[in-house]
């Protein structure tokens, strides 16, 4: 790769992360969270982070968001350390018990009409059964 190349692939480079490890320490043993991550996210790419729960999706991205120091490696996003991104308001985040409450209204709100039979066609009945008690 040529120097020129070089350096537009570094500008479009929105996530670099190179070795990176998180270990916590409990009472009992080490937990390895994060064991030697390597990924480069640039300028348009979609990603998502699919596994099994506890394999270290949010703490990945914890790290990411400068809610979590890592042990070792390196991480940069935008070319900046975690901290300094954040500080620059360089991304934006949004917490899974909010995603969860967004949820359920929007699954209250699509299933608005089928509730609403489903108490008519109760109401129809109960009007029924009173009729013929």
């Amino acid at each position: 790769m040529n120097e020129s190349s070089s350096s537009k692939a570094s500008q479009s480079t929105i996530i670099d992360i190179s070795n990176l490890c998180l270990t916590f320490e409990t009472q009992t043993e080490p937990v390895h969270a994060l064991s030697d991550i390597n990924m480069q996210v640039d300028s348009g790419d979609f990603v998502s982070l699919i596994g099994p729960s506890g394999c270290g999706k949010t703490t990945l991205l914890r790290v990411i968001a400068d809610l979590e120091k890592p042990t070792s490696g390196s991480i940069t996003v935008e070319g900046k350390t975690p901290h300094q991104a954040r500080l620059d308001r360089s991304y934006g985040m949004y917490f899974k018990r909010q995603v969860y409450c967004l949820g359920v209204i929007l699954r209250k709100i699509y299933t608005y009409p089928l509730r609403c039979r489903v108490i008519q066609n109760l109401n129809k009945k109960i009007f029924l059964i009173s009729i013929y008690h």
